[in-house]
This record gives C-alpha cells, structure tokens and sequence, in this order.
C-alpha cells in the first residue's frame, strides 16, 4: 500500500502511534471524501483515530517529515524541479465549537491559512510537499492594513522567504531548483534572500517598480523592447468565463537592475539585482475575452530564445499548486472536519495534504508518464481487480481480455469507476473522476477480501 511506503518512516515518538499514523492515513486515503468515523469504519478504530489526533506526541511537522524526506528523494531523479509556492485559505467558518480559529479574507469567515511549497518537475509531474506552514490570523483585516512598518520577518509576506529556505535546507545538491511565484511574491526582500543564497526564482510582477538602466519603470521598459519570438501555448477553459483555446503571444525580453526601496537600503544585504525580465501579451484574442498579459522577473540564465521560452513554460506550470489546492478541498473535503481543536484540525491537515498529494501524482502521472509500467502506480492486487471489472464488461464482445500494463491503462481504468468515459476525443481523467474512482476501487478491494471470507467461514 502507497501510505506504508509513504509514512513507513514516521517517528512520533510511541511505536504505536506509529503504526496507528499509518492505519488512519490508509482508512482517510481509501475513502478520500469520507469523514473519520465512516473511513475508520467501526467504533473502535473511530475511536482510536480521535485519541490520534488528541494526543499530545502527535504534531503537523512529525506527520510531514516523512513525506518531505520521500519528496527529496524523487526530487534527485530529476536534473530541474519546480519549487512552486502558494497560499490558500481553509474555510472552518460553520464549525462553531473550535476556538482560536482566525479570519481567512471576508468579514465573519473563520479558519486557517495555509501556505504550501509544491515540487513540480518541468513536465508537470508533482514530486510532492517540501514544506508547507498552517497558521491562524491574529489580527483583524483592519489591523492588518495598518501594519505596515513591522519588518518582514514579522509580517505574514515572510511565509514566502520561509518557503524559500526550507527548499533550500532540504533540496538535494545535484537537482537544480527553481522556487516560481505569483505575483504576492514580488517583495524585494524575497529577491534578497535568494541573491544572498544563490537560489533561483521566476516570480510575475506586480509592482512597477523603478530600475537602475532606465528612467522608464520596468513594466514600461519591458513593452518597449522589440518583440523577441511569437509563442502559442493551449489555454484550458475556465467555467463560466471563456472556453479552451490555443493562444498566441507576443514575447519580449530584457536585462534589468532592480534597485532596494528607500526604506529598505539598510535593511537588506543586496541593494542592486541583476535580473531578466519577459513582457507575455496575447494578441488575436477572441472577442469578450481578457488578453494574457504576464511580466515575469528571473535571475536564472538567460542566453537564448529557449532559454526564455523555458521560463514561460515554467511559469504555466505553477497552475499545478492551484489544481492542489482543489484536490485538497473537493477530492478529500479537508474543510469538511469537526475536531473541536485547532491542534487536532492541524494534525488533521497535514495528514489529507500527503493524501491529497498522491491522488494529484496518480492524475498527472497518466499525463506525463503514461508509457511507464502499471505498478508504479497500483499494487498488483488492484490491477487483477481492475482487469476483472474490464473483463466482465467485455463478455459478449469480440475482443481479448483487458490487460493492464502501463499507467495510462491503469488510470483510464481507475478514471472509469469514477465516471470518466474514455471516449476517442475526451480529455485526459481529471482530479474528480480519479478521486470517485480510487473510492470505488476501494470498494471492489474490499467486496474480493469479503468474498474470500465467506468461502472461508460461509
């Protein structure tokens, strides 16, 4: 099973807590939208996974450590990875009996924050968590606003330059990473800290601050450039706004010297960086709809055209820290919990954040790997179901049995269960239809054990 390789060398402290990390992440991971009574399945294990989560020993950084050590260690098969940071919010707003929750964006909703470091390889296969901090806000939105002369150590923006040095305490030395952001993420001090550690980073612009070789600000400077290469990259639809399409952008490109903030000159360690900067704007595009148009800051090398499309390649991957977050919230319902504490919730967390990872990998492993041997992916005990589910099916067909010998196979059957039809022209099994089938696999697994049982006993 995935969650004993997985969590096999979780240490808590207590042998037995241990193996009952392991027992829970196996029930939550086998009935991913079920709540802990119903995945435990009887009142004694029920039971026991509540006195779990209560138990002091039990803490968010010894359920990850495992995780995190399993994710360096895919991370050093690959020569460049992704380190894709992110924030989200979990919403525990209607769950009245934990205290100590804080506001997580509009008035009167109560919950965490969470900020995750995602690997991702340059192919969009997700290696797993390198870090990831949950906090509750103590201020008020009001207060908030007004901070604005604490350092930045003390400000919640620090989560960034965190994340960034926890990729950097625990990456291995031979894989190049690339830590990519959002536009949160253009803070100086952020650039700072990865001048000060040599780290690379892609991060789209959002101030348009003032550089040391133009008098121009640098948003403007970018789109004064000659257009360096057209680019068409597909652009997946978004529900209620516009459909998929291919898109077609203008590419432009430039060396900069991004300068400190006045207020900042004597605070950082670096007060000039050298950085490359790309200006990506859509052009041709479809009436009612919104034009791309990214600014993105790098002070990876830049030598050639690819080396600049490489960038922008990149940066559309880090789409995959948002298709994370939605695993989390659909696929394994985190905010759907009612532990009464703010500690048992973040155990709790922590413990659906690796098991929203794995249905994530199993998604997108179809997509980038698809061609590698089935049991990468499932053990062979839930392909032999798979095949004789296919094979049932198919009786009164011309055609041979169903054998399922590589990924694509393996996840168009698991997709299946879940309602994906597989049709000619349908798209790859998405983050639903892979969830609802690993559900229903599950279940396959278990009516076969059952059946076992009655010829036994019966």
């Amino acid at each position: 099973n995935w969650y004993e390789k997985e969590f096999g060398s979780i240490n808590i402290g207590d042998k037995r807590l241990n193996k009952r990390a392991i027992k829970v992440a196996g029930d939550l991971s086998n009935q991913l939208s079920a709540p802990i009574n119903q995945a435990s399945q009887d009142w004694k294990s029920t039971k026991a996974a509540y006195n779990f989560f209560d138990n002091d020993k039990v803490e968010p950084d010894k359920i990850y450590a495992p995780h995190i050590e399993n994710t360096v260690a895919r991370m050093k098969n690959y020569e460049t990875v992704l380190a894709i940071q992110d924030t989200t919010s979990l919403n525990y707003g209607s769950h009245e009996a934990v205290k100590g929750l804080g506001h997580i964006g509009k008035e009167g909703t109560r919950g965490f924050m969470q900020h995750n470091t995602l690997i991702v390889t340059t192919d969009g296969l997700p290696l797993g968590l390198i870090d990831q901090l949950v906090w509750t806000r103590t201020e008020t939105i009001e207060e908030k606003k007004k901070n604005t002369t604490s350092s930045i150590e003390e400000k919640e923006s620090y989560k960034w330059l965190r994340g960034l040095k926890k990729t950097i305490e625990k990456a291995p030395s031979a894989t190049k990473v690339i830590t990519v952001c959002d536009r949160e993420a253009d803070i100086y001090e952020f650039f700072d800290e990865a001048e000060i550690n040599n780290a690379k980073l892609l991060v789209r612009l959002k101030a348009n601050r003032k550089i040391e070789n133009s008098n121009k600000p640098i948003k403007t400077y970018l789109q004064s450039q000659e257009v360096l290469t057209e680019y068409e990259f597909k652009v997946p639809k978004k529900k209620g706004e516009y459909p998929a399409r291919l898109a077609k952008v203008e590419v432009r490109y430039a060396s900069l010297m991004i300068s400190a903030p006045k207020h900042l000159e004597d605070s950082v360690s670096n007060t000039e960086i050298e950085m490359q900067g790309i200006y990506i704007k859509e052009i041709n595009t479809p009436e009612g709809v919104k034009p791309i148009e990214w600014y993105l800051l790098t002070n990876d090398e830049i030598e050639t055209t690819e080396d600049v499309l490489e960038k922008i390649r990149w940066y559309k991957t880090r789409w995959m820290v948002e298709i994370y977050h939605k695993v989390q919230k659909s696929c394994c319902k985190v905010e759907d919990c009612r532990l009464e504490t703010i500690d048992r919730l973040a155990c709790f967390i922590a413990l659906e954040s690796i098991i929203a990872w794995r249905v994530l990998w199993l998604t997108y492993c179809n997509r980038v790997e698809p061609d590698a041997p089935a049991e990468t992916v499932l053990s062979r005990n839930e392909i032999d179901i798979l095949e004789a589910r296919a094979n049932k099916y198919s009786k009164g067909f011309k055609r041979k049995p169903a054998k399922i010998r590589k990924v694509k196979q393996a996840i168009l059957a698991i997709a299946s269960l879940g309602g994906h039809l597989g049709r000619v022209n349908d798209d790859a099994p998405g983050i639903i239809a892979v969830s609802r089938g690993l559900q229903s696999l599950y279940f396959l697994l278990e009516g076969a054990e059952l059946e076992s049982v009655v010829k036994r006993y019966g």
